[in-house]
């Protein structure tokens, strides 16, 4: 659509209307304004085979920072059923409650920031980001902000567990913010080949996964 196309075009040039992405009222008013479903990055189909990899059916999985995605909504309909998707705009929220109350009962969307979870030590088998780490490195105070994210990950994940972080933002940028001691967890890097965009540059940089197993 032409909104993807524009705001992977945004994404991708560092523009610095970017600092709007770490305020929690821009994106209260982007989704009042437009709460159709919007993916950043890359599409379930692209990402669906990393995921197989590493999660299983039966895994306590976590969403950050969900928005209007359908990532969350495409997991549950692939057979993972045990998924709570958060984010910290209460709008978002509403929408995903709304647009899921029906046809997928079990699916939990819960309002709270990814800077202080409401969950217990080691509750989740998989945290998966898209975005989200991104969207606070664009905001103020962006390294005390991804910190924060971070550890609070960190905490709620299980031993032997996995955070699976999709970002636009290349190795050398977003390695020291994940491979502190205090996560106790190891980071295997991988390339994802951007989806084709009508116009895009031929040598257009790839996003990254970052796939930072715990305890391992």
């Amino acid at each position: 659509s032409t909104q993807s196309t524009w705001d992977l075009r945004l994404v991708s040039s560092h523009s610095p209307f970017m600092a709007h992405y770490g305020k929690k009222d821009y994106w209260d008013a982007r989704y009042t304004s437009d709460p159709e479903p919007f993916d950043w990055y890359q599409r379930y189909q692209h990402l669906r085979g990393t995921f197989q990899q590493y999660m299983k059916s039966a895994d306590r999985i976590l969403v950050v920072g969900c928005g209007t995605s359908t990532l969350s909504e495409d997991l549950f309909d692939d057979q993972y059923r045990t998924i709570t998707s958060i984010d910290y705009s209460p709008v978002c929220i509403s929408v995903m409650e709304n647009r899921n109350k029906d046809n997928r009962q079990g699916m939990i969307f819960q309002t709270m920031d990814v800077r202080d979870l409401n969950f217990p030590d080691a509750t989740f088998d998989v945290i998966i980001d898209k975005g989200t780490l991104d969207c606070l490195l664009c905001g103020e105070g962006a390294v005390s902000a991804a910190s924060k994210m971070l550890s609070e990950i960190s905490r709620v994940v299980k031993h032997a567990g996995m955070f699976i972080c999709i970002s636009f933002g290349p190795p050398d940028a977003r390695l020291h913010h994940l491979q502190k001691s205090e996560y106790g967890w190891e980071v295997e890097v991988r390339s994802l080949a951007k989806p084709p965009i009508d116009n895009a540059p031929p040598d257009e940089p790839p996003h990254y996964c970052y796939i930072c197993a715990k305890g391992k």
